[in-house]
């Protein structure tokens, strides 16, 4: 005889639950769904507001360095010209000793530049700070890094910042500046060069009032670098003697939109130490050619 086993009634009785525990059980759900929401949106919103807040500074920050460095390069453009009228005035091209009197006051009263030049348009330099009258001078029609740019230069009137170079007659990292000088016929009659100290520039951008952990440079429109802080300590080289990659977020923000005033940006920068930034960039309004050598 099969003997079958009885199941306790407990056990068979289907489950209920008293309607105020449901309610208690939605409630509790409920509430931290909500909690969980309104943290979420919480924290996206004081993100959101720190990007706001961030960019706001920065922009802010950018526009500051951009019309200081717009201020030091004017001064630098009416004080070139300013010189290129006296060494015109002055018949330079034939009276050398007092052409060198002239560049020297000029460097004397200038500050960060590390020499100053008088150049034939063939190249050749006629008098610098460097050398003194008579001693012999290099040609720059024999430098494959700097005569491409010198001819531009030269058919351009004002002044004209190049990109940084091993100064010549230096033997250093410095940012060329040049005036020409044009007859009535508009020919070019010679030219004047201030090269400025690469490091002066990193000089005058540490003083700015920045925040710790920020840096900030000056780069050109064909991407070349003409000044950062902090200055590399171990690949200057590197950074200088080409553009920034086109890998970088900044590049890559500026060529997105080549005629925005101001910017930001997020990513790797390909400058200094290829860290992740979030930046602001502010455009300078160049009344003279940045100039290029390709």
């Amino acid at each position: 005889m099969k003997v079958i086993p009885k199941i306790p009634a407990f056990l068979t009785r289907p489950i209920t639950m008293p309607p105020y525990r449901w309610t208690i059980f939605l409630v509790f759900w409920g509430t931290l769904v909500g909690v969980l929401a309104f943290s979420g949106w919480y924290a996206w919103f004081s993100w959101h507001r720190y990007e706001q807040d961030s960019e706001y500074r920065l922009t802010l920050e950018s526009d500051m360095v951009a019309t200081v460095a717009q201020k030091l390069l004017d001064g630098h453009a009416s004080g070139l010209r300013f010189l290129a009228v006296q060494l015109q005035r002055a018949d330079a091209l034939h009276h050398l000793r007092r052409a060198r009197t002239l560049l020297l006051d000029y460097q004397k009263a200038t500050s960060n530049i590390v020499s100053a030049n008088l150049i034939a348009p063939s190249g050749q330099v006629i008098a610098s700070t460097t050398a003194p009258v008579g001693a012999p001078l290099p040609n720059f029609r024999n430098n494959p890094a700097i005569w491409p740019a010198f001819q531009k230069g030269i058919q351009t009137p004002g002044m004209g910042i190049y990109h940084p170079l091993r100064g010549p007659l230096v033997g250093h990292w410095v940012i060329p500046l040049r005036y020409t000088i044009f007859s009535s016929a508009g020919k070019p009659l010679f030219v004047v060069t201030t090269p400025l100290r690469f490091r002066g520039i990193g000089g005058f951008l540490s003083h700015l009032p920045l925040r710790t952990g920020t840096a900030v440079g000056l780069i050109r429109s064909d991407f070349y670098i003409e000044g950062r802080w902090p200055v590399p300590q171990n690949n200057l080289s590197k950074m200088l003697a080409h553009p920034v990659s086109a890998e970088g977020a900044l590049r890559q923000a500026l060529q997105r939109d080549p005629h925005a005033r101001h910017g930001t940006y997020a990513g790797t920068v390909a400058v200094g130490d290829h860290t992740y930034r979030f930046g602001a960039f502010t455009r300078l309004s160049i009344a003279f050619p940045v100039l290029r050598t390709a």
